[in-house]
């Protein structure tokens, strides 16, 4: 009876060694949890839409891209206004791109 109390325990013991989490049916000890805040880049080759971005702030369009998979590149208006947002955007909102694309974001004063 104790030899499989230490069987057990020891295959409990593995598992948490090697990152797998029992309650949740994860077999990937290489993959991040959902909930382990880190972002999760879809394949090169999947096809993703440029969400809208016009109106949001530069962190906040660098966060929806990143969160959607995709890189951006903020360009700031020459006026030099503290206050600014996202003006226009390339390539527009919902035009299919490539995981890990770069969209260019051009920021303005709000309109």
């Amino acid at each position: 009876m104790w030899l499989l109390a230490v069987v057990a325990a020891v295959a409990v013991a593995g598992a948490v060694v090697l990152g797998l989490e029992l309650t949740s049916g994860r077999t990937d000890p290489l993959s991040p949890s959902p909930d382990s805040g880190t972002t999760h880049m879809p394949a090169p080759d999947v096809q993703l839409p440029v969400p809208d971005l016009i109106g949001l702030s530069a962190d906040q369009a660098r966060l929806e891209l990143t969160n959607d998979g995709l890189r951006a590149e903020v360009q700031r208006s020459p006026a030099g206004n503290s206050v600014s947002v996202v003006v226009s955007q390339s390539p527009k909102a919902n035009v299919m791109v490539k995981a890990g694309d770069t969209i260019a974001v051009f920021l303005g004063p709000p309109k």
